[in-house]
């Protein structure tokens, strides 16, 4: 090989590798552009959580505060209450587990900002509030502000003594925390549970007393409330039998388990508090379900509360015993509207 050709590799590798160099520089440059470019900075930041998630096991008070009205909620025995006037209801597990996962999965929520907690609605004495603790500890495990929403729906959060500002697409959080406390209750009559939940095929007769039917006013003359009347259904075979004034006749089948499943899932519309369950007044009217394994399940019927409900209690195996609800006018029909 020349000496000329010599001189002419040495230069091509040179080039080679200046270009090789050039490339790595400008492919350097690009990573570095992706990973620091601000849009993609926030985004990736954005990706937050504002509870631990290792924590959530140790959560056993939450405080949910809207316009200075506080909802508590308190967990005793692996269950959720919720606590009102030193009385602890029961709660809807499900909600406060939901509550707690929402607030312990990372989420897209984007920083805007540090300061004017003004104008986010952030301030301590605007914002509602979300108070999670656990243990003897009075630091808690999470005190999130909940502040207003920009045009487009976003929820602007902060933490509590933190100046960071996020928002979130999603108005889950906010909901939990404008809820009235009624949407925490668990208002099942009869709740299913691990060792007690019946069905339609436990129910072999059922026995509906229903209340005197209100008198009417007809001009000047008042017409006299009905008596009350009684009715009894009875598992005949695969079909049933109804019974009442009337005599005795086959009943729609599909009616009458559409009745039962009402009555075994009855939700009252909230607690009473101003009649307590052990007050005799609970004779208005009634209904008994009747189950194969000679247990009863029993709603009765008690005297009208506020807005326009009716109270009530629930009796037997797997009954919130001990609690009055509330009925409204269209519930308590259903009760005794076979």
């Amino acid at each position: 090989m020349s000496s000329t050709e010599n001189v002419y590799i040495k230069k091509m590798n040179r080039k080679i590798y200046m270009l090789a160099g050039l490339v790595a520089a400008l492919a350097l440059i690009y990573t570095a552009t992706l990973i620091f470019e601000p849009e993609r900075i926030n985004t990736r930041d954005a990706n937050y959580a504002w509870l631990d998630e290792k924590r959530v096991e140790q959560a056993d008070r939450i405080e949910l505060v809207h316009d200075g009205t506080s909802i508590n909620l308190a967990r005793k025995s692996g269950e959720w209450f919720v606590t009102r006037d030193g009385v602890d209801y029961p709660a809807k597990q499900l909600r406060v587990e939901d509550l707690l996962h929402v607030l312990s999965t990372k989420a897209p929520y984007l920083l805007r900002g540090s300061s004017s907690h003004e104008r986010f609605g952030l301030t301590e004495d605007s914002a509602d509030r979300i108070v999670i603790q656990g243990g003897l500890s009075e630091t808690p495990l999470l005190d999130l502000l909940v502040g207003d929403a920009d045009s487009l729906g976003a929820v602007y959060m902060r933490k509590y003594n933190q100046d960071e500002v996020r928002s979130s697409a999603s108005s889950t959080i906010a909901s939990y925390a404008l809820s009235s406390v009624t949407s925490w209750y668990n208002l099942r009559l009869f709740p299913d549970t691990e060792n007690a939940s019946i069905g339609v095929d436990a129910v072999q007769r059922i026995v509906i007393h229903a209340p005197p039917t209100a008198s009417d006013t007809n001009g000047e003359e008042e017409t006299p409330p009905a008596p009350a009347s009684e009715q009894t259904l009875t598992r005949n075979g695969s079909g049933w039998l109804v019974s009442d004034s009337s005599g005795e006749r086959d009943a729609d089948v599909q009616q009458v388990e559409s009745y039962i499943r009402g009555l075994l899932d009855i939700e009252g519309d909230d607690f009473v508090t101003s009649i307590q369950a052990s007050d005799p007044v609970f004779d208005v009217g009634w209904v008994r379900l009747e189950l194969g394994n000679g247990s009863n399940r029993v709603i009765r019927l008690g005297p009208p509360v506020e807005n326009n409900r009716h109270s009530a209690i629930a009796e037997g195996g797997n009954a919130r015993i001990g609690f009055v609800f509330a009925l409204s006018e269209w519930r308590k029909n259903t009760l005794f509207t076979f």
